[in-house]
């Protein structure tokens, strides 16, 4: 399954979100326009994000990064693709949910 966020949800919500994604295998999380910014170094939920990526792959859009100048200041375990990629992504998973 493809989780995907595109703007950075309320506490409660991206806390379950979170909580979600931590119990399923064989998923991946799509950050793309301002959900970026949860991928940053020093971010709120770096903590969570570095346990997610030891069980599913996250992925930012490298042009959203680039329009925030952010591509230099990512957390590690991070994908970085491009809107051509974000396509073949949704294709290779059977559901995506936009959060």
């Amino acid at each position: 399954m493809l989780h995907s966020l595109s703007k950075i949800p309320n506490d409660d919500l991206l806390q379950k979100c979170l909580n979600i994604m931590a119990l399923q295998e064989k998923s991946a999380l799509l950050l793309y326009q301002d959900a970026v910014y949860l991928a940053i170094a020093g971010a709120k939920y770096n903590n969570q994000l570095n346990a997610l990526a030891e069980k599913l792959v996250i992925y930012v859009i490298e042009e959203d990064l680039l329009a925030r100048g952010l591509k230099n200041k990512l957390i590690n375990n991070i994908n970085i693709i491009n809107y051509s990629q974000f396509v073949e992504l949704v294709i290779q998973h059977d559901k995506t949910i936009s959060w």
